[in-house]
């Protein structure tokens, strides 16, 4: 898959657009939801921790350079201002600065972009009551 980075000059037409669209399904329907970006994965993490089995924390990556901090904070503000509620998902995947690959042994992410259905059905419960809060 092509990588995807934010670019700070369409930053604002994102979230125009995104508030936008949101604001109008929202109209419709009267309750929507968002879930934040994830942590992307530091490398391809099959590959990763095939070659660390027995030190996964390798295949780890610092959260300053795995997540965007700009372009979350604006996507909420976005979501917030369409009256849609906002659930952020990188201190899910995140600690201490750190986004590991591996997190209670559940393997984080399917690939860069995605994280693995078993990661998603541990967050299942954190996250059906952060978007009822939401």
């Amino acid at each position: 898959t092509e990588e995807w980075f934010p670019d700070p000059d369409l930053e604002p037409v994102w979230s125009s657009g995104e508030s936008a669209t949101i604001g109008a399904i929202h109209a419709r329907t009267g309750r929507v939801v968002v879930l934040g970006d994830i942590a992307q994965a530091a490398s391809d993490p099959s590959t990763c921790l095939r070659a660390h089995l027995t030190d996964v924390v390798a295949c780890a990556g610092p959260e300053a350079l795995v997540t965007f901090a700009a372009h979350n904070a604006a996507e909420a503000a976005a979501v917030r201002e369409s009256g849609a509620a906002y659930v952020p998902l990188v201190d899910l995947m995140c600690q201490n600065s750190i986004c590991p690959a591996v997190i209670a042994g559940h393997v984080v992410y399917r690939d860069t972009w995605h994280i693995s259905a078993d990661f998603s059905m541990y967050l299942m419960d954190v996250l059906g009551e952060r978007a009822r809060l939401g």
